[in-house]
């Protein structure tokens, strides 16, 4: 088998295990979400990857990760604190809070909204790692002795 095939065909398999690592690593260590519509523009835009945690206490203007009871994770803003200790929220770029938004338990939100990375960046950091560090072990495992 040619030197080039092993070489190509370890590249591929590191690109594989980095890539299940980093996924692993991002759903599971550090909490991301990805918006997907443009509803807190001009804070944050479709596609931008958003970086959460959960906390205790949720103010009024904190930008949080919510579930919709439908399963949709939504990126919304706290606009007010209901009497009965509900939240209302409202998306930046919408007119008005949707139905679902109007009366959010604390049970539903999953985290505030603590950091973000443009996707350019994220990803281009990431997949660029990625071969980066494939490049170097495959140089360390076929370098001339």
């Amino acid at each position: 088998m040619s030197i080039w095939i092993k070489k190509i065909g370890l590249f591929i398999l590191i690109i594989v295990i980095l890539t299940i690592f980093t996924n692993v690593l991002f759903r599971l260590v550090i909490p991301t979400v990805i918006l997907s519509t443009g509803s807190m523009e001009p804070t944050y835009s479709a596609g931008d990857v958003l970086f959460y945690s959960a906390v205790d206490i949720y103010d009024i203007n904190d930008i949080v990760l919510m579930d919709n009871l439908r399963g949709w994770k939504i990126v919304t803003r706290i606009v007010n604190i209901n009497e009965d200790g509900t939240y209302k929220m409202k998306g930046d770029n919408n007119q008005d809070s949707i139905f679902f938004e109007r009366s959010v338990s604390k049970e539903q939100i999953q985290g505030k909204i603590t950091s973000s990375a443009s996707p350019f960046i994220f990803y281009g950091l990431d997949y660029g790692l990625k071969i980066i560090i494939a490049f170097f072990i495959i140089f360390y495992f076929f370098r001339k002795k």
